[in-house]
C-alpha cells in the first residue's frame, strides 16, 4: 500500500464482508509498498504471486493468481474452478507492457479452466497495435464492448485502461464503472455468469 503506509487490502478484508485475499508486493521501499491482489468473500485457493522482470526506471510491477470454486446458483453437478487474475502492467513503454504480456501468458497459459483477467494494464483498445488486444488474442479471452462510451477509467481526456477479461465459457451480465474516487483511476465492476451453450 503506497498512499501514507496505509494497508488497503487489510482495511478492506477488515471493514467489508471480503475478508479473504491474496496480496503480491511488486515493488517496496522506504516509502512505498506496489502491488496487486485479489479480495473474496470465500476462501481463495492455489494462490500465487508473480513478479515481472524489472522495468527500470519504472516501478516494478506483476499480478496475483488465486482460484475459486463457482457452481452458480447450484446448477452445475460439478463446481467451476475459476482462476482470477489481478495484473497491473506498466505505464510508460508500449515495449515494456509486450514483455510484460509475454511473461503474463507464459504463467497463466499453462492454467486449465474459465480465467477472469483483471486490473490495470495502461493501455486501451483502440490503436491497431494494442497490447491489450494482443493479450486478449494470446490467451482466447473476450472483452466488454471494447469501443463503447462511458467505461473510461482514467484522466479528464476519458482513456480506459482497466479492464476485465473472461474466458469464453464466461458472460459479461452487467459492467460498469465506479464513480467513488479511491485512487487516480476509476473502479470497473462486473457481473458475470456462464455464457449460453451454442
Amino acid at each position: 500500500a503506497w498512499s501514507g503506509r496505509f494497508d488497503h487490502v487489510g482495511f478492506l478484508a477488515e471493514s467489508t464482508a471480503y475478508p479473504c485475499y491474496e496480496h503480491g508486493i511488486h515493488a517496496s521501499n522506504r516509502m512505498y509498498d506496489f502491488g496487486t491482489a485479489l479480495i473474496s468473500p470465500h476462501r481463495f485457493d492455489g494462490g500465487f504471486v508473480h513478479t515481472f522482470q524489472p522495468s527500470k526506471p519504472t516501478t516494478t510491477k506483476g499480478f496475483t493468481v488465486a482460484a475459486l470454486d463457482w457452481n452458480p446458483g447450484g446448477a452445475l453437478d460439478t463446481p467451476l474452478r475459476v482462476k482470477f487474475v489481478s495484473v497491473h502492467l506498466d505505464f510508460s513503454r508500449r515495449s515494456v507492457r509486450r514483455a510484460q504480456i509475454d511473461e503474463l501468458v507464459g504463467v497463466i497459459g499453462k492454467l486449465e479452466g474459465p480465467l477472469v483477467l483483471m486490473g490495470d494494464f495502461n493501455t486501451d483498445w483502440q490503436t491497431e497495435d494494442s497490447s491489450l488486444k494482443h493479450l486478449a488474442e494470446l490467451l482466447g479471452l473476450k472483452v466488454f464492448r471494447p469501443h463503447a462510451e462511458g467505461l473510461s477509467t482514467y484522466g479528464d481526456k476519458g482513456a480506459r485502461l482497466d479492464w476485465i477479461l473472461v474466458s469464453p465459457g464466461l458472460e459479461f451480465l452487467n459492467y460498469y464503472v465506479v464513480p467513488d474516487v479511491v485512487s487516480d483511476h476509476y473502479a470497473v465492476a462486473a457481473d458475470i455468469g456462464l455464457a449460453a451453450p451454442d
